[in-house]
């Protein structure tokens, strides 16, 4: 019972994923992977922000680092609002939501660079305003080779462990940076 369980999950959630991917697919074409991104990470001290529970602490320590050049700030989605009400701006943001959300309605994003999964609902794309790379996520077999021949193999593949953060970070950590701060 279980086996079949999961393999209708995995067969609904697949059907979501090829929707979005063939919605999606123009803009993924035109703007690409990560390619163009990972070498601003190099070397940087990098802090992945998170929207948890001591976002809101942490708003003085990230405020009195936002200028240093030599710090980068990668926001996850849920986080941008209340970094941008707080008059952080970071400059990249990360998102991997399959289904409508409104993270971005109603924000000045221009400036911005969203790092993207490739099956991203497109709803939540059509809201952004900056630049846009997409990803694959690094796993293989049914659906996901599928995907990922359609979205193209050389946007980049991320290691997840299925939230925004961790692929964050693991983005991060393929980027060779000076620093990791979560």
């Amino acid at each position: 019972i279980y086996t079949g369980l999961n393999q209708g999950i995995k067969e609904e959630r697949g059907r979501v994923l090829r929707n979005n991917l063939g919605k999606n697919l123009s803009l993924v074409n035109s703007k690409g992977g990560l390619g163009r991104v990972t070498g601003d990470f190099r070397g940087k001290h990098v802090a992945v922000i998170g929207a948890g529970p001591s976002l809101d602490r942490n708003i003085p320590y990230l405020k009195k680092y936002k200028e240093r050049l030599d710090f980068l700030y990668l926001a996850a989605d849920m986080a941008l609002r209340p970094l941008l009400v707080s008059g952080i701006k970071p400059r990249y943001v990360i998102t991997c939501e399959t289904t409508p959300a409104d993270f971005f309605s109603g924000l000045d994003t221009s400036g911005i660079h969203l790092l993207s999964f490739c099956c991203t609902s497109p709803s939540n794309l059509r809201k952004w305003r900056g630049e846009i790379s997409f990803y694959n996520w690094m796993i293989e077999g049914e659906p996901y080779t599928e995907l990922w021949d359609m979205a193209g193999r050389d946007l980049g593949s991320v290691a997840t462990g299925s939230i925004v953060t961790t692929q964050a970070v693991s983005i991060v950590l393929g980027c060779s940076p000076a620093s990791l701060f979560l």
